[in-house]
């Protein structure tokens, strides 16, 4: 049995006050003060690992994939698109919990990394697999310099979101 007891709170945004029954979330400067209060581990056994080990990446690429379609829908701004400033300052915020949160932050940034590089862009592995899929459909070899325009045109679009990311970062700092 759940009890649930209504909480009288003040909603700041539309000047009154509502009573609200719920769960919200725990503020980071809370959890970074107290964090052994917030965080729990489980031991867990080497099969339960095992599945763990195929799982987590697995919700991690789904999370990934929901992100992307987001960003394509115009439902996430590119704003929130972060380059290695973010990624070092999230490393070092996980870092302060302790080596296991890095250690999970670093495995989550190399399934991303792994996950968009077998994407079927041109210039990454995904896109080189694309294009030898696409000439084995064809039964022919599509010609060089095609695909030398192929590749440069994705370079030029992959630095520019390199750019893009890195003026990105810069901004969020101030």
């Amino acid at each position: 049995i759940v009890s649930l007891i209504p909480e009288r709170k003040f909603i700041d945004q539309d000047n009154i006050y509502r009573f609200l029954i719920g769960i919200e979330r725990v503020p980071n400067d809370i959890i970074e003060s107290n964090p052994e209060e917030y965080i729990v581990f489980n031991k867990i056994n080497i099969l339960e690992g095992f599945k763990m080990s195929i799982v987590a990446p697995l919700n991690i690429i789904i999370m990934q994939m929901m992100g992307l379609s987001q960003l394509i829908s115009g439902n996430v701004g590119l704003d929130s698109l972060g380059g290695p400033i973010k990624i070092t300052q999230m490393a070092g915020q996980a870092a302060q919990f302790g080596l296991s949160y890095f250690l999970q932050f670093m495995a989550m940034i190399s399934t991303i990394l792994g996950f968009m590089n077998i994407l079927p862009i041109p210039g990454l592995d995904g896109g080189h697999a694309l294009i030898a899929i696409i000439e084995g459909l064809a039964r022919r070899e599509i010609p060089f310099k095609t695909k030398m325009i192929i590749q440069q045109i994705a370079i030029f679009l992959i630095l520019g979101l390199t750019v893009f990311v890195l003026v990105n970062d810069i901004k969020n700092l101030f």
